[in-house]
């Protein structure tokens, strides 16, 4: 995600450029019964599955546990497209 979000998007106007993402990200997450790092997760993964590996920063193995479940459902074509969307800059 840091290829994403880095350090400019801790700026006030780096936040309000991201919080779009973010929000479509937690009613994705709604609509799956997941987390917004899930489906961070499963978007990155989903988007460049083929040539990146995704490595969770997790610390405990609740975490570890909360990483794998980001494909336990797929993300579709269209929540692709809107994240892919509002990820451009």
């Amino acid at each position: 995600m840091r290829r994403f979000f880095g350090r400019e998007e801790l700026s006030v106007e780096g936040f309000a450029r991201t919080a779009p993402l973010i929000d479509a990200m937690r009613e994705i997450g709604v609509a799956h019964g997941a987390t917004v790092s899930q489906v961070a997760l499963n978007w990155v993964i989903t988007r460049f599955g083929d040539t990146v590996v995704a490595i969770s920063g997790a610390s405990r193995p609740e975490q570890a546990d909360g990483a794998a479940g980001a494909m336990d459902f797929e993300l579709t074509a269209a929540e692709v497209g809107e994240l892919n969307g509002l990820s451009l800059p």
